[in-house]
């Protein structure tokens, strides 16, 4: 197996972190992480799968070790135009022309975002899985977000001015484990400020992109867990009841925002039901 870190550059010369984990096998995984966040924060990804799969990890622009300004966006587009050079570099160095796409969080948002929109642009995947999906939100942000003027949230995410301001870690809305909790404390690549460009633009892409179906041409399902208290478990059943019907729908028992970092019990539920819809791809007839 090559494991090897390099870095990407993209079309506007902001050099994108990446890890690659490539064993020889057919398929790939690609994973992204979500906001604040960096890809060493999900190298389960890696220890779940490299046997059986070649692995892609990379920090978003300005989060990790990535270029860009820290914890900013100039337009939620830019993370999913870099996922879809991404793509076109895997095709292009590694002979990739197989892939399933794992997003957590932001991260399923750019995945949900590059099947809806950059679909005619890049090569589908065969398994779309998005994990906590930011559908909806929960608590004072939720609330003045749900009944924001589209308008007025467009407004917001198109002002030039932006500042940055404080994220705190509400460390139990992401998992129940109080060792998570503490390396969290001692991550320095974990974003502790976030600019308000990167709010509104997040805000702006979930309220846009989860209107209407995501349409994906593969099989694809979503995982969220039951105790989740960042996104909004009402919004999330009814867009998968009513808007988007196609995709398959796991609820972790007890499970918060973090599944991949919780505790055993609901870890290996998320983990199990995880790598087997992976493994299953494997003996899909191509």
């Amino acid at each position: 197996m090559i494991k090897e870190r390099k870095q990407i550059v993209m079309r506007d010369s902001t050099k994108i972190n990446c890890q690659i984990h490539e064993g020889g096998h057919r398929v790939w995984i690609i994973g992204l992480h979500g906001m604040g966040d960096h890809m060493g924060r999900h190298d389960y990804l890696m220890k779940l799968f490299s046997s059986d799969f070649n692995v892609f990890q990379y920090d978003l622009r300005g989060h990790g070790e990535s270029g860009g300004k820290r914890g900013f966006v100039e337009d939620f587009s830019f993370f999913t135009e870099d996922l879809v050079e991404i793509i076109d570099y895997l095709k292009r160095d590694y002979r990739m022309d197989r892939y399933i796409l794992v997003g957590h969080s932001m991260g399923s948002l750019i995945a949900a975002d590059l099947i809806q929109n950059f679909g005619d642009k890049v090569l589908s995947p065969e398994r779309l899985v998005l994990s906590s999906p930011l559908i909806g939100f929960k608590g004072i942000v939720g609330g003045t977000f749900k009944f924001l003027p589209s308008k007025i949230l467009n407004t917001l995410a198109g002002m030039k001015l932006s500042f940055p301001i404080y994220k705190k870690n509400y460390l139990s809305f992401l998992t129940h484990d109080p060792g998570v909790h503490e390396k969290i404390k001692e991550d320095n690549l974990i974003l502790r400020k976030i600019q308000t460009k990167l709010y509104f633009e997040v805000l702006k892409a979930s309220r846009t992109i989860f209107s209407k179906p995501i349409r994906p041409t593969c099989p694809s399902f979503s995982i969220i867990g039951e105790s989740e208290f960042i996104v909004d478990l009402k919004e999330f059943n009814f867009y998968f009841d009513f808007v988007e019907k196609s995709f398959q729908i796991k609820v972790i028992e007890g499970g918060a925002h973090e599944l991949h970092n919780e505790i055993g019990r609901f870890r290996s539920p998320y983990l199990d039901y995880l790598k087997n819809i992976c493994l299953e791809s494997l003996y899909d007839v191509e």
